[in-house]
């Protein structure tokens, strides 16, 4: 069965747009208009600065009807030698149409298939990452009235510098059989005894939606006392 056969029926009569740090809303025509030394339209603000603990970014606010065809992003995956879980402390929360909570909540490196914190060079069709961080995801992502994700970060240190570009179509309709995009991150830090762990509880998260699959790493991890990074829960960001 093609996954893909439901979603990505429309993708050549929308307007193509993109939103980066330089062009946060959009808008035609206005990516690679600020000054840099180089000169006008030479990547005068390539990229988000100083992104503070504890504070939610909204990396898009897209308001209309269209689709997600493309989400670029790098940054450092570390800020010190000893604060090395960038990619695990960023948090990605994407939110469809009118929906109070989420429909994606992943860490950062997760949802690009880079478990535990740690880079790896991933080469599929729905997702890609190239060497030095070049995360890319493909996946389709509708929605009919608007759109809104956030970055969140959950990291001790300021984030100096956070790149990223959103590539979308706006459209008039989409199809009635169009299919909503979810990406659930569970991980429990001690297991307990007699009690099955479900790694991917399909029923739960997608009901009677197609699946693309997972991605699980799944190490054995205890807990005593400390937070260890490899088995850090999602705070409540509220």
């Amino acid at each position: 069965m093609n996954i893909f056969q439901n979603i990505l029926p429309y993708g050549v009569f929308g307007k193509s747009r993109a939103i980066n740090a330089e062009n946060p809303t959009g808008e035609k025509g206005k990516g690679g208009m600020a000054s840099s030394n180089l000169g006008k339209g030479r990547k005068g603000s390539p990229c988000l600065k100083n992104i503070e603990p504890g504070s939610t970014t909204v990396l898009a606010d897209i308001s209309g009807c269209g689709v997600i065809n493309h989400i670029w992003i790098t940054v450092d995956n570390k800020t010190t030698d000893g604060d090395c879980f960038v990619l695990r402390d960023l948090i990605l929360r994407m939110f469809w149409d009118d929906a109070k909570s989420p429909a994606v909540e992943v860490p950062l490196g997760d949802f690009f298939c880079c478990g535990f914190g740690k880079e790896c060079y991933i080469n599929s069709y729905p997702i890609v990452v190239a060497p030095s961080r070049g995360l890319n995801s493909y996946f389709s992502m509708p929605f009919r009235k608007k759109a809104r994700i956030e970055l969140v970060s959950q990291h001790k240190n300021v984030i100096p510098a956070f790149f990223y570009q959103i590539d979308y179509c706006l459209y008039d309709t989409l199809p009635d059989t169009m299919l909503y995009f979810f990406a659930k991150w569970n991980r429990e830090s001690v297991t307990v005894k007699k009690k099955d762990y479900f790694i991917f509880l399909y029923s739960k998260l997608c009901g009677d939606r197609q699946s693309a699959g997972k991605h699980s790493v799944f190490p054995r991890i205890l807990e005593t006392g400390k937070t260890n990074r490899t088995g850090k829960r999602l705070r409540d960001t509220g």
